[in-house]
């Protein structure tokens, strides 16, 4: 039976892969994904869908047999919220509200290029960042639930404040 290896939603594509099976006859399979029937003749399938939610799950088919379904894995279908950021430190301190569960990875981002990430755990209201960052960058977080082998889509991205204010003397 084909297992479902791994899945990743990004708010529009959903991308599944999944074991071969390796005996005669198999021509194709069929995967169902968040309520969707495809069949496809590869291990891997990227498909257009606007709203996700449910599982994956494969089967191989032959001329005139159809085989039994692999085990599935279920999508995260929503990204969560960032509420709030604060930098101090060298620490990113973002929080979040969820709509799903799991782990979360929270990754750092400059002017739109990656620039790290870490794993949060199961906290599934927040995170930290340990990071390096100059005042005067576009510095910029974002969120997903993860899952083992299943990722969600990314939150929206929010700007980190790098620098703070200086105060001077008043003038009178």
């Amino acid at each position: 039976v084909p297992n479902v290896t791994s899945i990743a939603y990004d708010g529009q594509l959903l991308t599944a892969n999944w074991g071969a099976v390796h005996e005669p006859g198999v021509l194709a399979y069929n995967v169902t994904a968040a309520g969707i029937n495809v069949t496809v003749t590869g291990t891997s399938l990227t498909l257009p869908i606007g709203s996700a939610s449910g599982t994956v799950q494969v089967k191989a088919l032959g001329a005139s047999s159809t085989g039994g379904l692999g085990s599935s894995l279920t999508i995260i279908g929503s990204a969560p919220e960032i509420t709030s950021v604060s930098y101090a430190s060298g620490t990113i301190t973002v929080a979040w509200s969820a709509s799903a569960s799991g782990t979360f990875e929270l990754a750092l981002f400059d002017g739109g290029g990656f620039v790290q990430s870490t794993t949060t755990g199961t906290t599934a209201t927040g995170g930290t960042l340990t990071a390096t960052m100059q005042a005067g960058r576009n510095y910029t977080v974002r969120a997903r639930a993860t899952s083992a082998n299943v990722t969600g889509p990314w939150s929206g991205e929010v700007a980190v404040i790098v620098g703070s204010p200086t105060i001077s003397a008043p003038a009178y």
